[in-house]
C-alpha cells in the first residue's frame, strides 16, 4: 500500500512540475525599416501546429508555450525569423523586409464565360469539352 501511495505522490509531483514549465507569452511584431506594426504575421511554435496571427495592431498572445520552445515568425514580404522563448513572456520582434519582392503578378479568372468578341485578348479553346 505504501508503494501505491508513494507512486501516486511521485506522479502528482511530476504533473505539477510539467505544468510549471508552460508559459503564457505575448508580444508585438514591427518592421525594422520604419518601426510600424505588422498585422497578419504568423507566429507558430516550431514542431507543432499551434500558433496564432498578429491582430491589427501587430500584437499576439499564445498560451501554454513550453519554456524552451522556438517561435517561427513569418509574413509575406518579410524574412522568416526564429525566436527562442527561454522563459521570456514579453517579446518585441522586428522583421526585416525581404530582399526578393514581387514586381508583377497576373490575376486570372477560371470558369468565367464570355463571348469571344467581348474578350480583348486572344484565348485558347479547349477542344476536350
Amino acid at each position: 500500500m505504501r508503494r501505491v501511495i508513494l507512486l501516486f505522490f511521485v506522479f502528482l509531483f511530476q504533473m505539477s512540475f510539467s505544468q510549471a514549465q508552460m508559459l503564457n507569452i505575448s508580444g508585438t511584431v514591427i518592421s525594422s525599416d520604419d518601426g510600424a506594426t505588422i498585422p497578419g504575421v504568423s507566429v507558430l511554435i516550431k514542431g507543432t501546429t499551434r500558433g496564432t496571427t498578429t491582430d491589427i495592431s501587430g500584437k499576439f498572445k499564445l498560451a501554454g508555450v513550453d519554456l524552451f520552445a522556438t517561435l517561427i515568425v513569418s509574413c509575406l514580404g518579410f524574412d522568416r525569423l526564429e525566436v527562442i522563448v527561454q522563459g521570456k513572456t514579453e517579446f518585441a520582434i522586428q522583421l526585416k523586409p525581404s530582399v526578393t519582392r514581387l514586381d508583377e503578378f497576373v490575376v486570372t479568372a477560371l470558369g468565367v464565360k464570355r463571348q469571344k468578341r467581348e474578350i480583348g485578348y486572344s484565348t485558347e479553346k479547349n477542344r476536350n469539352r
